[in-house]
């Protein structure tokens, strides 16, 4: 039973990674967020459809479900460090594609840094730092995580006495995947921010080519109302991206 430990930490991780809270935050609320803003079940669509006081709560269980399977496995289940972080990355892969949803989940900013608190906390809170000044000086939640996520990796290669010896070597690779998802993840918001059409955060008036998780508006007025929430308004995902 030993040896199978970390195969079930693992397996574990990416299960609790899956768990969809936006979208049953939104169900709760009386909305399906997948027909909504740009489709994605992650925090930054749940803000934009439901408003704050269903977005925060997804934004903490996010952050929780990245954290808690990297920190149990290395301080409850006794593994290592590479456990800790293939677990961390399971998590958020869990996020971004779960099979629950045919693999069409969100863009894991959340629960990466849930999985930073409990492997790189340092890396987080100046990664957090850039992101909340990108975000106040230019309301794009998309840049802020970009470069936020830039950040990590950055910071990591600084603070860290050997980012490649064999001791952080593991963290040094999560940083470097987590950094290469996001980015990935975000590819379209790229495509809008160098174009100019990126919508701006809590934008009075959300553009409909610019709907993706990770920018536009707050449209609270979605929320409990079940209207036409049997299909999705080719208004809203245009330009999305539900993955």
């Amino acid at each position: 039973m030993q040896n199978w430990q970390p195969v079930l930490w693992c397996v574990g991780a990416y299960v609790a990674g899956s768990i969809p809270f936006g979208l049953f935050a939104g169900w709760i609320a009386g909305v399906d967020v997948r027909t909504k803003g740009s489709g994605n079940i992650g925090f930054t669509n749940v803000l934009r459809v439901c408003g704050p006081k269903v977005g925060l709560p997804v934004l903490l269980l996010d952050i929780a479900k990245g954290f808690f399977p990297s920190w149990c496995a290395m301080q409850m289940g006794g593994q290592s460090v590479l456990v800790g972080v293939i677990c961390g990355l399971l998590a958020i892969l869990g996020h971004n594609f779960p099979v629950w949803l045919r693999f069409r989940g969100g863009k894991g900013v959340a629960t990466s840094a849930g999985v930073l608190g409990a492997l790189l906390p340092q890396e987080l809170g100046l990664a957090l730092l850039v992101f909340l000044v990108a975000v106040g000086i230019s309301r794009y939640i998309s840049l802020g995580s970009i470069l936020g996520a830039l950040t990590v990796v950055v910071s990591h290669l600084v603070l860290a006495t050997e980012p490649f010896g064999m001791d952080e070597l593991p963290r040094t690779i999560l940083a470097i995947l987590m950094v290469a998802l996001v980015i990935v993840r975000h590819r379209s918001n790229i495509s809008r921010l160098l174009a100019g059409t990126e919508n701006k955060l809590f934008a009075k008036k959300q553009s409909a080519d610019a709907a993706d998780d990770g920018q536009g508006g707050v449209d609270t007025d979605s929320c409990g109302n079940n209207d036409n929430h049997s299909e999705k308004n080719p208004a809203d995902m245009a330009g999305g991206e539900t993955a």
